[in-house]
């Protein structure tokens, strides 16, 4: 088969327009041709390919089984090519539009948030709709540009990239260390309480790790939560042991409200990802948040 051709492109213009007018006088009027034109084009792509495309009539244009198969593939490429023009247009002006992206909720309340004010006053034309979950959603089906994801990624077909390792403290209030001792080691688990999170998406237990080991039945009893900003106050509150992510126990750390426990233990369970659909181009209004979003991350995996 010889290379794919410019003609070739607007030989499958003409077809797809044809098909969505009805024929091709109406087709010229979109295209701004003659329905000869439109037609030669249609013939030479028929031609070109091997096989007939169309069924015409002096009233009735219709497809033939080539022709659908065609069509449809057709149809999804000029809907691409009209969509990357449009993002290399965007590139000379200012980014405008929504950006609907997904955060799990605590990194999205305690690492980005306190950054996005500033982003809204340089990026006026932007509107964000920020959904804050620790749910893991679909992000073609729920209309998402972009979303924020922890741990290991499933072969799902989206665009990944890896923005940090999620890394985890294990932590303890004041109270509950001088109640029940300090455990020397993850092998003393099994004795203290401990507080769990359970994922929302699955109902799945947490397992913590320490040095790429995981453990579950190894662990104390304690509550359970699926929010995580509830496993921290819990734990500030003294009701066990938490092994948190490293921004949402940050700033009780910094207070003293938790103190760390086994720094000597490297705990880190995947990383966090920045993912989006792999089936559209990226207007400059995504872009443009996605590197704000990237920037934030990594900045505060560097602190």
């Amino acid at each position: 088969m010889s290379a794919f051709s410019l003609e070739s492109l607007s030989g499958l213009t003409a077809f797809v327009t044809s098909v969505d007018t009805g024929g091709f006088a109406p087709a010229g009027r979109t295209l701004g041709l003659s329905a000869s034109a439109v037609g030669k084009a249609v013939a030479r792509l028929e031609t070109r390919l091997g096989v007939r495309l169309l069924i015409r009539t002096t009233r009735h244009l219709s497809m033939t089984y080539e022709g659908e198969e065609l069509y449809a593939r057709a149809t999804r490429l000029i809907d691409d090519l009209r969509e990357i023009e449009t993002m290399l247009g965007d590139q000379a002006q200012a980014p405008v539009g929504r950006v609907r992206v997904s955060l799990p909720a605590a990194l999205g309340r305690m690492v980005v948030l306190p950054r996005l004010a500033q982003f809204c006053e340089d990026h006026t034309g932007i509107e964000l709709d920020i959904g804050l979950d620790d749910r893991k959603v679909d992000l073609v089906e729920g209309g998402f540009d972009l979303a924020v994801r922890t741990g290991s990624l499933d072969n799902s077909g989206l665009i990944a990239t890896k923005l940090s390792e999620h890394r985890f403290i294990l932590c303890a209030a004041p109270s509950y260390l001088y109640r029940f001792g300090e455990p020397a080691s993850p092998d003393e688990l099994g004795r203290h309480r401990c507080i769990r999170f359970r994922y929302p998406s699955t109902g799945l237990l947490e397992r913590w790790v320490f040095d790429s080991r995981e453990l579950d039945r190894e662990l104390g009893s304690g509550p359970t939560f699926n929010d995580s900003e509830a496993v921290v106050l819990a734990a500030i509150a003294g009701m066990g042991l938490a092994q948190l992510p490293d921004y949402t126990a940050r700033s009780a750390l910094l207070s003293g409200q938790l103190v760390p426990l086994f720094s000597h233990h490297h705990c880190v369970r995947g990383n966090i990802w920045l993912v989006r659909p792999s089936h559209r181009a990226t207007p400059l209004r995504v872009q443009v948040f996605a590197r704000f979003l990237a920037n934030v991350i990594e900045s505060h995996a560097q602190q």
